[in-house]
């Protein structure tokens, strides 16, 4: 659905706009990421295995409050840091009003990521899938289109507007769903662990995994300009499909893994890791060989100019090949407890795909950032996944 976004927009109003529209869901995507410190992943962790409802209620009232209070400090730091974050990625556009929208809408669109995160912690896999991978572009699509026919505005405040829609509807599932589950906010128990200091490693590798993720938009954006982050945007966008596959085997299998893993079954977690990647090749397979017989057929559907992204295209489809490759590592590592390993492995990686960018993108423009992107990635995930089978061996023998 996201896909259908993009191409909306690149469509409608060329690829300058689209690379806008990207590099300002960048900010906030990352923005909100930082703003959840890890929590929504400790979610998974830690809901299983409180025993009472009441319990639950006081780990959420105190999850929800530092989360709201870590949006409205980065949210006020994006305000300051609006005109400068403008002059380095934004080259023909001016983004510090819709900068500061974002900071508005910082707290919602953080609230709006972690509720799927709740309901995944209860196996409700399909209405978590709903929140997490078709109510935000749902509510994209539907502002984008009012926007178009009733002549509102600038398209770009389709993404305003997106945020208000997907809280609001988030919001009221999940006060059905407490509800179905008898968990209420004026009923609960005290909840006396630290959480950020738990979340903390979570924290730091999703931060800067989404980062990895990003960094070549933003180092077009500085060193290029908004039209080109819009072409990369297109490639990366479309060969997201292939990895529909890995996001839903992977939303279903996390939990899973973690029960697993605190039962100390680690024979059943092996199983449910290498059925899961098998699936996920195997049912991947096919849309990938459709992406690379017809590259032009599916470029051109963002216009005509995007023909000429071929090779790029390919490479970005390599990068996700990858990931499919692997499976869902990142998630059986961290509930294996081996946070800080994952985070130094991706740290790394991180300066590696810095230091890459820096002198692949300015010599050969968006190909660069394509090269550095697929060499990063094989990189630290050949590492992680050495670590993964050398942990299951290990526990088999201890056990």
């Amino acid at each position: 659905m996201m896909l259908l976004v993009n191409l909306l927009l690149s469509n409608l109003y060329g690829a300058k706009y689209l690379g806008v529209f990207n590099l300002l869901f960048t900010i906030i995507q990352i923005s909100s990421m930082i703003s959840r410190v890890g929590i929504d992943i400790y979610f998974l962790k830690i809901i299983p295995s409180l025993n009472t409802p009441n319990q639950v209620t006081g780990f959420l009232r105190k999850s929800f409050f530092r989360i709201t209070l870590s949006s409205i400090i980065i949210g006020a730091l994006l305000v300051i840091l609006a005109p400068l974050l403008d002059d380095y990625f934004f080259k023909e556009f001016d983004a510090i009003e819709y900068i500061i929208w974002i900071s508005l809408l910082l707290l919602p669109y953080t609230f709006f990521t972690i509720i799927p995160e709740i309901l995944r912690a209860y196996e409700n896999v399909v209405v978590f899938s709903f929140i997490r991978n078709l109510l935000f572009q749902l509510s994209l699509v539907s502002a984008m289109l009012l926007l178009i026919l009733l002549n509102l505005g600038n398209i770009i405040d389709a993404l305003n507007y997106g945020i208000i829609i997907s809280f609001i509807v988030s919001l009221s599932i999940l006060y059905f769903f407490l509800k179905k589950k008898n968990l209420s906010f004026l009923k609960t128990t005290k909840y006396s662990n630290p959480i950020l200091r738990n979340s903390y490693h979570m924290f730091l590798t999703s931060s800067i995994l989404l980062f990895m993720g990003n960094l070549d938009k933003f180092m077009i954006g500085y060193f290029i300009d908004e039209e080109n982050v819009g072409y990369y945007s297109a490639c990366i966008r479309l060969s997201i499909m292939v990895t529909f596959v890995l996001s839903s085997v992977t939303s279903y299998i996390t939990p899973k893994i973690s029960k697993a893993y605190a039962l100390r079954d680690f024979e059943q977690l092996k199983l449910h890791y290498n059925k899961a990647t098998r699936l996920i090749i195997i049912s991947s397979l096919p849309f990938i060989l459709i992406l690379v017989i017809f590259p032009n057929f599916f470029l051109g559907l963002f216009g005509e100019s995007f023909k000429d992204l071929k090779n790029i295209f390919y490479l970005v489809v390599a990068m996700n090949l990858a990931n499919i490759f692997f499976g869902p590592l990142l998630y059986i590592l961290n509930m294996m407890d081996l946070q800080v390993y994952v985070r130094n492995v991706l740290f790394f990686a991180f300066i590696f795909n810095f230091l890459l960018n820096i002198l692949l993108i300015p010599q050969f423009g968006i190909s660069g950032a394509a090269v550095s992107t697929l060499i990063s990635t094989i990189f630290w995930k050949s590492i992680l996944f050495i670590k993964l089978q050398t942990k299951l061996k290990n526990l088999n023998v201890s056990h």
